[in-house]
């Protein structure tokens, strides 16, 4: 197996422990912390950019398969029903261990100062490497929320520290 499918399947597997403790209703409820939105909303959010990779390996435009962030669905039952999402999981787990990550993919990105949208060359392992860290990020945000509601939730100790992090604190440990 990829490192890059290795590294997915191992977020999503870490993703699936929170889910599994977690009630659905401290899943969806909105927390000051992050800001008014929920444990359920950042992984909603990082799920569909997983889901649009998928989709931009499957659709095409013009003969460029292109991949566009900005266009997710922002399905609202990802944010409330854990056994869902878990099943969600599965099926990216499934999809992504069998994609081709050669695959020459355009990533629609919409310009922060006018609001143009321009593609860039990509393909399906740059796209899947940014999901890990940005998922990582997500997961950050989301054991900030589940210490606030006071969960029992067992996470792992890498869980939202990214893997540079990881390797500072051991540097560090090693010479003091």
């Amino acid at each position: 197996m990829s490192s890059v499918k290795r590294q997915v399947k191992s977020l999503l597997q870490d993703a699936k422990e929170y889910l599994d403790q977690i009630s659905d209703t401290d899943y969806s409820r909105q927390l000051e912390v992050l800001s008014g939105s929920s444990i359920g909303q950042h992984t909603r959010h990082f799920i569909e950019f997983f889901q649009c990779v998928l989709a931009g390996g499957l659709n095409s435009q013009d003969g460029k398969m292109i991949i566009n962030y900005d266009k997710r669905k922002r399905d609202t039952c990802i944010e409330c029903d854990t056994l869902h999402v878990i099943s969600l999981l599965d099926t990216l787990e499934r999809e992504i261990s069998v994609i081709d990550l050669k695959q020459q993919v355009w990533l629609a990105h919409t310009d922060y100062g006018n609001g143009d949208i321009n593609l860039i060359p990509s393909s399906i392992e740059r796209e899947l490497f940014y999901n890990v860290e940005h998922t990582i990020h997500h997961f950050a945000l989301i054991k900030i929320g589940l210490q606030h509601l006071n969960t029992r939730v067992q996470l792992p100790a890498h869980f939202g520290v990214a893997p540079s992090t990881i390797a500072f604190r051991k540097r560090e440990v090693a010479t003091h």
